[in-house]
């Protein structure tokens, strides 16, 4: 069974035809201002973000690791975690 992405149940909450046109009938997208404007205001956070020191989160110590994709076979889902 391919995991669903986690992404997918909010578009399908907004819209479901959404989902099914990303499945059944794709399209090469086209990115929109908005879409690169999303993409530059979240480099611009991983940037700070990464200069934050664990204390931040009253950590003593720990790793950070930014945009990880998860997965699970029990639940069937997968996504990105941004940190």
């Amino acid at each position: 069974m391919t995991p669903i992405r986690v992404n997918d149940i909010k578009q399908y909450a907004y819209c479901p035809r959404v989902v099914f046109y990303q499945y059944c009938m794709p399209v090469e997208k086209k990115a929109t201002w908005k879409m690169e404007q999303g993409k530059v205001a979240e480099a611009e956070i991983d940037k700070l973000e990464k200069r934050r020191k664990l204390r931040e989160y009253r950590l003593a110590d720990g790793e950070r690791r930014f945009h990880v994709w998860l997965t699970s076979g029990r639940i069937g889902l997968s996504g990105k975690i941004d940190l």
